[in-house]
């Protein structure tokens, strides 16, 4: 049940920041997250898989897999942010260290 709450916690949230970053543009936002569309158009599928997760799954071995999977998903993020904060090119701003953080 824990797994199921953590999943609708973190996909309100990585669902926001997908938004707020379609939105606010190809940048860091307010000097303190990066917002570049790779990262958003990558955070919403991640978002839908823990919002299914935490709402919708109807068995916990589901709602398991998806947090476990989005959170290596998320570790990797954080150590390729580590090695290279474009993400060698591919977030041409740069993660900070908040974005590392967060992915941690």
């Amino acid at each position: 049940m824990k797994t199921r709450a953590l999943a609708q916690i973190l996909g309100v949230m990585v669902a926001l920041l997908a938004i707020v970053g379609l939105i606010a543009g190809n940048e860091h936002w307010l000097g303190l997250m990066n917002i570049d569309w790779a990262l958003d158009i990558i955070r919403i599928p991640i978002a839908v898989a823990l919002l299914y997760a935490g709402f919708w799954a109807r068995d916990n071995l589901t709602v398991n897999n998806l947090v476990l999977g989005v959170g290596v998903l998320y570790i990797g993020m954080a150590v390729f942010g580590l090695m290279d904060s474009e993400v060698f090119g591919l977030l041409p701003h740069g993660l900070t260290g908040f974005d590392i953080a967060f992915h941690a």
